[in-house]
């Protein structure tokens, strides 16, 4: 064999060739030393024969003896062992160990699902889908996932870094501890700033999962956690659902993460999901249209945690939610009141770039002194010569005089610009009113929905509605029905209704709640037979001309276009859902509530001062009024909610918006729908309000349609819309 030193480089290439499954000759590799070739044959050829070797005792010897050459198809498996399991942490998913990793000689974080969840399908999904969103998350911000297991009693785990430190939560209540304070007001302020640091790493993280297509969904104080070196980690990702990429978060480079565990999206279980405390009114209506905006408003409490060191609501999660959802919690300046006001925080930053004193800090008396030499550096100078200190003191002045007419100018500017821009930033803000109210009606129509899905659901309903149905005329048949609607409208009084009633399947009503006025006696609409209602048969309008003719009931959720009360005259609508026994297709019939026009819950919104919401009916009416005479009143966008809607019935004609603001809000909705973004939602300006006294007044408008996102297509579109007003 020769000792030239070209053919062991020979030999490299051709085994790197090997292990990249790339075929490569003597001859190609001796092209330009063809006196190496005999010699690179033989020693190829050798080498093959020490692999045909190995190869044919490979079943005999250890993984450490096998060839080393690698394809594109091979496999190779990891292990790891992990002992000395110690108890750590628990939450609602898994619990939490420290373990020893003896390969490596280090300590490792591993999360076991619980044992009594270990068997539940749903929670190994969601347990998984943990595992893999937390892996696939490669940032800083989020703690890396070394592996996943099972152990031999079925319990799911992974292993991940193990985190030496302490949460948010315990650094704020440490900082906000007025039981041991800092001993300097100085030393209080660089922990806050230090806390602050954390909040803003943390909110680059949940960027990152946003712009990845991830929302966190349980974003507070306790799911931080703060290393021993500055680092800031967000965790326990157990609620994260991807939503996909619109707006912004298309425009970064990142990739969508599409989890492979689970379905990657809110279930049953997931929606409402959370700590009440930090989540968003979205969250707290149990919406299933969740998004990154929901995640904001979570980091929000937790800066409200960070500056005041309370949540922004306290209290049991049963009683929060309502306050959550109306956003009623105490200004951050009343629950601290060393909370700085935005003006004071802006004059100490002022302050600071100009070198002056800050209210934040108490400066010690050497800084002092080294800031006035830095300032009045002419007359530290001015030992070295009186007229060099009177040149300094020249130059020191003009710098001074300059920079300040400099910062007045730029104050001007702002101001101009600022004056021309609040004409737009007030459309801006009726944009995004509108936007969120419509979101917030469309939660509180679902809702309804849900409630009466799931109560029609009930086996003892539909057991006593198929007896009904034999003989829908025969009141005797209706007790079970009565008694039954009586004990559930009483555990809705916390809903806003104005009666429950189920319809056998002719449409002859059956049950009510209530079923008696207040002077006893029983509703005229008991016994009536209404299949020639909207809420019926869901066809869009009421069949008043053809009462008689039979029609079957609705097969699907429906929102019914406004009626008149045959009882009582009183003006509603009502929301109404299919009753069906398990496994049938044909309804028995239809379970329904009805709620008082103008009394809306879910427009119960806080919205700036200034701003008025109204909601409005895009679909035709067709009612027979019976007030002050018989007529008959039809029409499209019947105005269903408004601050100056009182008594409906005495009005002989019902207030309604202009035929162009219906038509240029129909043709945005259709493009709305197509691409299911937010599209320009200005009215034209001079919006006329229907219920205005004031005839010349006119106001900036905007509008969102009442779209029902986690329903499919053809139940998700109410026909309503959202209209934010404000005088101009």
């Amino acid at each position: 064999m020769t000792d030239d030193p070209r053919l062991a480089e020979l030999l490299d290439q051709w085994e790197e060739a090997e292990e990249e499954g790339r075929e490569i000759t003597a001859e190609q590799l001796c092209d330009d030393c063809p006196e190496l070739l005999d010699e690179m044959r033989r020693q190829i050829q050798a080498l093959r024969e020490i692999d045909g070797r190995l190869l044919a005792h490979q079943d005999g010897i250890s993984a450490e003896a096998s060839v080393d050459r690698f394809r594109t198809d091979d496999t190779v498996v990891m292990h790891a062992e992990l002992t000395d399991l110690k108890f750590h942490a628990k939450g609602g998913l898994g619990l939490v160990c420290v373990a020893g990793d003896q390969g490596l000689n280090r300590e490792l974080a591993v999360k076991f699902i619980r044992r009594r969840l270990s068997r539940d399908h749903e929670c190994r999904e969601r347990f998984q889908m943990e595992a893999e969103i937390t892996s696939r998350l490669e940032h800083p911000g989020v703690v890396p996932v070394h592996g996943m297991g099972e152990t031999e009693n079925g319990r799911l785990f992974y292993a991940m870094r193990f985190i030496q430190g302490q949460t948010l939560e315990a650094a704020i209540e440490r900082h906000h501890d007025r039981e041991n304070p800092y001993p300097t007001a100085h030393e209080r302020h660089l922990k806050l700033r230090e806390l602050l640091g954390h909040f803003v790493a943390a909110c680059k993280t949940i960027a990152y999962a946003h712009n990845r297509g991830i929302v966190h969904r349980d974003i507070k104080p306790a799911n931080m956690m703060l290393g021993r070196y500055g680092e800031t980690l967000v965790v326990d990702w157990g609620l994260a659902m991807a939503v996909g990429r619109e707006g912004v978060f298309k425009q970064s480079s990142e990739k969508t993460l599409t989890p492979v565990s689970g379905s990657g999206s809110p279930d049953s279980s997931g929606s409402g999901a959370g700590t009440p405390a930090y989540m968003s009114p979205e969250q707290a209506s149990f919406s299933m249209d969740l998004g990154p905006p929901s995640d904001i408003y979570s980091l929000g409490a937790t800066l409200y945690k960070v500056l005041t060191g309370n949540a922004p609501f306290q209290g049991n999660a049963p009683d929060l939610r309502p306050l959550v959802i109306r956003g009623q919690f105490p200004r951050p300046s009343k629950a601290a009141k060393d909370v700085p006001t935005a003006l004071e925080l802006a004059k100490d930053i002022e302050n600071y770039l100009a070198d002056s004193a800050v209210s934040a800090y108490d400066e010690p008396a050497m800084h002092r002194l080294a800031r006035w030499s830095r300032r009045n550096w002419g007359v530290v100078q001015g030992l070295l010569g009186g007229l060099i200190v009177v040149m300094l003191a020249v130059v020191m002045a003009a710098v001074l005089l300059g920079r300040q007419a400099q910062r007045e100018g730029k104050l001007k500017t702002a101001a101009l610009v600022s004056q021309r821009s609040e004409y737009e930033l007030r459309k801006q803000g009726l944009s995004v009113s509108a936007q969120f109210a419509a979101r917030t009606i469309a939660n509180q129509v679902d809702i309804r929905w849900r409630i009466l899905e799931k109560e029609a659901a009930d086996a003892e309903l539909q057991a006593a509605l198929a007896a009904v149905n034999q003989d829908p005329k025969a009141e005797a048949n209706w007790e079970p029905l009565q008694s039954w609607i009586d004990a559930v409208g009483a555990g809705y009084d916390n809903v806003q209704m104005r009666s429950l009633f189920v319809n056998a399947r002719d449409g002859t009503q059956v049950a009510r709640y209530p079923s008696r006025t207040e002077t006893g006696e029983r509703y005229s609409s008991l016994g009536a037979n209404y299949s020639y209602r909207d809420y019926f048969h869901g066809r869009g309008k009421d069949f008043y001309d053809d009462r008689e003719a039979q029609r079957p009931p609705l097969a699907g959720v429906h929102n019914s276009t406004a009626i008149e009360s045959t009882n009582d005259g009183d003006l509603a609508v009502a929301f109404s859902v299919p009753i069906r026994a398990r496994n049938e297709a044909e309804p028995l019939g239809v379970l329904a509530m009805s709620i008082h026009l103008g009394s809306f819950a879910g427009l119960e919104v806080n919205l700036p001062v200034g701003q008025e919401v109204l909601l409005v009916d895009t679909r035709r009416y067709y009612m027979r009024r019976q007030y002050p005479e018989p007529h008959e009143e039809r029409g499209e966008g019947l105005v269903l909610h408004h601050d100056a809607l009182k008594d409906l019935l005495q009005r002989s004609s019902l207030p309604h918006v202009d035929d162009a603001t219906i038509q240029h809000m129909l043709r945005a909705k259709d493009q709305w729908t197509a691409d299911n973004e937010t599209i320009d939602n200005l009215l034209p300006e001079g919006f006329d309000d229907p219920l205005s006294d004031d005839k010349d007044s006119r106001s900036l408008a905007a509008f969102a349609p009442v779209i029902v996102r986690s329903r499919p297509a053809d139940q998700r579109d109410t026909g309503w819309f959202v209209i934010i007003q404000q005088a101009e």
